[in-house]
């Protein structure tokens, strides 16, 4: 692989770590505890729960491969696992539609286009097909910004 593909890649890995952990960060603070809430069904055990385990887990949550295993139920996971992916694919969804702009305008990454691109055009894209998702790489267009 050229030193330009892989560099390319790495970023794109980057790119999508931004965006899931600040996602997970978003997920568990009180900030959001209301919007959790409503998707747990005001149910404050299930919210604690959740939120709890996702932050816990954040360290490992490195790009969308490994934010599968925490958005699709398998087979192997009973009822509360299930409930808990659901919960958190909602909110994931609805975060990265509504509210991560906001987190990568005030950032200090030097293409915030690109990570903008990066949301619209991977990750919204495949949030709902995440099994046809095998790398944190997509097609990314780059269109000229109508002003």
């Amino acid at each position: 692989m050229s030193k330009k593909k892989k560099l390319a890649k790495n970023y794109d890995k980057n790119i999508c770590r931004y965006l899931t952990r600040r996602t997970v960060r978003k997920f568990a603070h009180e900030e959001y505890e209301e919007k959790v809430m409503e998707l747990c069904d005001h149910d404050e055990e299930l919210y604690e729960n959740v939120t709890e385990f996702y932050t816990r887990n954040i360290e490992k949550i490195s790009g969308f491969r490994v934010l599968k295993e925490y958005l699709v139920p398998t087979e192997e996971d009973d009822d509360m696992m299930v409930r808990y992916k659901s919960v958190f694919k909602e909110f994931t969804r609805w975060f990265l539609k509504n509210r991560i702009v906001r987190y990568i305008l005030k950032g200090d990454m030097a293409d915030k286009l690109s990570y903008i691109r990066y949301k619209n055009q991977v990750m919204l894209k495949y949030l709902d097909r995440p099994d046809s998702w095998v790398s944190n790489k997509g097609k990314i267009v780059k269109k000229p910004i109508k002003k």
